[in-house]
C-alpha cells in the first residue's frame, strides 16, 4: 500500500474535529451575545443555523446519520451547509 499513511488519516480528522469544536465554541459564544444583547433578528438567524446543523447530523429517529461519521472518517465536511450559514453570520454581526 505504497502512499498510505494512518497517520495522516488521524491527522486529519483531527484537525477536522478541532475546527468543528471552534466553530461549536463561537457559535455558542454568538447564541449567548445575541440573547445578552437582546438582538432578536441574530438570534432567529441562529436558530435556523441550529435546526440545519441537526438536519445535517441525525435522522428523524435522533440518531446520528451514518453518513456522517463516514465523511468526518474521509475528511469531507457533512456540515459544510451550517458551516457555511454560520460563516455569513459572523461575516454580517461579527465574532463573539
Amino acid at each position: 500500500m505504497a502512499g498510505f499513511n494512518l497517520g495522516s488519516i488521524f491527522g486529519g480528522v483531527g484537525d477536522g474535529i478541532k475546527k468543528g469544536l471552534k466553530y461549536d465554541a463561537q457559535f455558542l459564544s454568538s447564541f449567548a451575545w445575541a440573547v445578552k444583547s437582546g438582538n432578536t433578528e441574530a438570534l432567529n438567524a441562529l436558530v435556523v443555523i441550529a435546526e440545519q446543523n441537526v438536519t445535517e447530523a441525525m435522522g428523524t429517529t435522533g440518531d446520528i446519520l451514518p453518513s456522517v461519521v463516514g465523511a468526518l472518517l474521509t475528511g469531507a465536511d457533512p456540515f459544510a451547509g451550517s458551516r457555511k450559514a454560520f460563516q455569513a453570520f459572523q461575516a454580517k454581526y461579527g465574532i463573539h
